[in-house]
């Protein structure tokens, strides 16, 4: 089974619009840099598990959502 990361970037960056964050704003929820955000919502970098949690958090959403069509 492959994961498609850019899937999950792309779910975290609707997710986060939807909530009405910035890139700048969410970055310092979760404690990420803000390039280090904009390059899991480009699918650039993996996400882990922390990493999901956290989003997850901030954005008031379950994994599933952020996971959604990622695997293939």
């Amino acid at each position: 089974m492959k994961v498609s990361y850019a899937t999950i970037g792309q779910n975290v960056r609707r997710a986060r619009e939807a909530a009405g964050l910035s890139l700048e704003g969410m970055a310092g929820r979760v404690r990420f840099s803000p390039t280090h955000l904009m390059r899991v919502e480009a699918g650039e970098r993996p996400v882990s598990l922390e990493e999901l949690a956290a989003l997850c958090d901030v954005l008031d959403v379950l994994p599933a959502q952020l996971l959604e069509h990622a695997f293939n």
